[in-house]
């Protein structure tokens, strides 16, 4: 195999394989979560004559870990590096793929951001006592900077055994109002339970 049988377009590290110009890689922001990532953290080409068991790849997650990444793609390419990992914390992390063939020559992605944001932190609010129906907020929470009220989703436990959705509201950013609708059959002491999920399921 020649030397300098391939290389990493510009353009092509960062999930998804995206297309752009020369000089330096450009990738894209993936909002990303505690959960594991699992998809796509670079792209590459090769010479024709190549097959992906050519090549191995290593990612550089950024937070001082790195695993291998998993090459996949036709004979001749373009080759596809996937990989899986989770972050213990939220923050901006810089992935590195560095793709290697038989022969050891070797070429590496620029630095590719990762935003991970915060799980969602609620407080409760204290809702009016009624022996009807309540009909008001039943939380607030706030959430990473770049959310929206859509990036999330609310389950009400009610404390009587019963559950509904709770409709989400507020300015992109944040902070977030919870409120839902009820009716008790009868009076007493309940301790509501507000679930608010991202969409990445944290």
């Amino acid at each position: 195999m020649r030397a300098a049988a391939f290389e990493i377009p510009v353009g092509t590290c960062g999930f998804g394989g995206l297309a752009a110009s020369p000089p330096a890689a450009t990738c894209a922001v993936l909002a990303n979560s505690l959960k594991a990532f699992s998809g796509t953290v670079a792209t590459f080409t090769a010479d024709a004559s190549t097959k992906a068991v050519d090549f191995t790849a290593s990612i550089d997650w950024g937070d001082s870990s790195t695993s291998a990444g998993t090459i996949t793609g036709a004979d001749g390419g373009p080759y596809t590096v996937t990989g899986t990992h989770t972050y213990a914390s939220p923050g901006d992390y810089n992935i590195k793929v560095t793709v290697t063939d038989k022969s050891g020559v070797n070429s590496t992605t620029n630095n590719c951001p990762l935003h991970v944001p915060a799980p969602p932190v609620t407080s409760c609010s204290i809702p009016a006592a009624s022996l009807t129906s309540y009909n008001g907020v039943v939380v607030t929470f706030t959430g990473d900077n770049a959310s929206t009220s859509a990036d999330y989703t609310a389950s009400i436990a009610w404390g009587d055994s019963s559950t509904s959705a709770g409709t989400i509201t507020g300015a992109n950013g944040g902070p977030y109002t919870v409120t839902g609708s009820h009716i008790y059959a009868s009076p007493g002491d309940y301790n509501i339970i507000v679930t608010v999920t991202d969409n990445l399921g944290n």
